[in-house]
């Protein structure tokens, strides 16, 4: 094992077990965030609630919604009802296992923190937002398919089954890594770009050593020229 997966293993353990022990505190922060996410990117259902609550000792996000308009799919119409309520769920760890990945790659090499640091912060709230809400929304989408028995379901809900098959874990993986990667190449250009400082103050010319004063150049250049002159000729007399 490289020292890079090694540290790659040691953080997802370590950044796993901070972010899991405070599992329930992260997803009621960010349940209002998922709830407004979902209620921007579709104006069809109404959310009524989102809470974070334990389903056969699991940590799940519970979604409650109404339909906010009518709906028509597979030729069959669904209209808004107060009484009727969807519930969709996916676990917390939907989100959470995609931000440990996605960290502990980005970390795996210890140098140019605040680079990583500063894509760690977008990076994460991206990971996050394509993943346990758009699940949740697409489950929602799949219980219409479902009641309108249509079998040709939209994109969002083989989104979803990509999701809960672990592949935005996946997805968390290669950004992490790429990230790190071109913030690594970023750092190396910058420093074969950097003049070096130890040179500062010195001049060289061509065929001589570099000197500490520019006189020196001119010295020998008036030199050289001085030597491919002929010498004078004097008149006869």
């Amino acid at each position: 094992m490289g020292p890079a997966l090694a540290r790659f293993v040691a953080l997802s353990i370590l950044i796993g077990a901070l972010l899991w022990s405070n599992a329930e505190r992260i997803g009621n922060a960010c349940s209002q965030a998922f709830a407004t996410e979902i209620q921007w990117l579709d104006g069809t259902f109404k959310v009524q609630s989102l809470e974070v609550t334990r389903e056969g000792g699991e940590l799940t996000f519970r979604l409650a919604v109404g339909l906010a308009r009518s709906v028509t799919v597979n030729g069959k119409t669904f209209n808004p009802d107060p009484r009727g309520q969807a519930l969709s769920s996916t676990l917390v760890a939907n989100a959470v296992l995609p931000t440990v990945l996605f960290l502990a790659a980005l970390f795996a090499r210890p140098r140019n923190y605040l680079r990583r640091f500063a894509v760690a912060v977008p990076g994460v709230m991206l990971i996050v937002a394509i993943g346990a809400p758009l699940t949740l929304l697409a489950n929602l989408w799949r219980i219409v398919y479902e009641a309108a028995g249509a079998t040709d379901y939209a994109l969002l809900v083989f989104w979803a089954d990509f999701v809960q098959d672990g592949g935005v874990s996946f997805l968390a993986i290669g950004s992490g890594a790429a990230g790190a990667y071109l913030i690594e190449r970023a750092a190396r250009t910058k420093a074969s770009t950097t003049p070096d400082q130890s040179g500062k103050g010195t001049s060289s010319c061509a065929g001589l050593p570099s000197v500490p004063s520019v006189a020196v150049c001119s010295q020998a250049a008036k030199r050289e020229s001085d030597a491919m002159m002929p010498p004078p000729t004097v008149p006869n007399s």
